[in-house]
Parts: C-alpha cells; sequence; structure tokens
C-alpha cells in the first residue's frame, strides 16, 4: 500500500486549505497511471474535477480535510500554517494507516 498526501490552497485570498491523503494498492497505482492522474498542480480545474471521483472510487481508502480561512487566521497568529498543515497531515496519516 502507498499513501499519497497532498495540500491545495494557503488562506483567505485563496480559499480554504485543503489537505488530502489518497491510501492505494501497487494495482490502484498502475490504474492511476492508466487514466492519467498526476500531480494537481499539472492538471487544469476541468480535468481535476473529472478525476476527483474516479480517483476516490478506486482508493483503497482516502481523507479530506478542508481548514477554512478563519482557522487559517488564527494559525498564523501562533503557531503558524507550517504546524496547521503538519497536524493535519498527520491526522489524515493516521486515519488511513
Amino acid at each position: 500500500m502507498i499513501l499519497g498526501v497532498d495540500e491545495a490552497g494557503r488562506g483567505c485570498v485563496i480559499g480554504p486549505l485543503v489537505i488530502c491523503g489518497v491510501l492505494a494498492s501497487e494495482e490502484t497505482i498502475e490504474r492511476f497511471r492508466e487514466i492519467k492522474v498526476r500531480d494537481s498542480k499539472q492538471l487544469s480545474r476541468k480535468k481535476r474535477e473529472q478525476l476527483g471521483p474516479e480517483i476516490v472510487s478506486l482508493a483503497e481508502d482516502f481523507m479530506l480535510i478542508r481548514i477554512s480561512p478563519v482557522e487559517i487566521d488564527e494559525w498564523l497568529r501562533v503557531p503558524g500554517l507550517n504546524s496547521l498543515e503538519a497536524r493535519k497531515t498527520a491526522e489524515i496519516i493516521s486515519h488511513l494507516k
């Protein structure tokens, strides 16, 4: 099994911070390659919207966390956005392992 985690967004100007983890077998990874799953930053919005449901249906498990701009603003003071992202990523890893 392979667990991949990625994030997008970084604050109130852009919108929420979204962190997602996907647990996949080697066979599922091969299927992801076949349907052209790539780094989300390399894909158009339309392509991401098309692939999202397919990824979820193929994955052994997944978890998505949305962090609101209000919560991001609170974390910007102390202890910082990197700490927030690390904590939420650890939450995903703990849930999916």
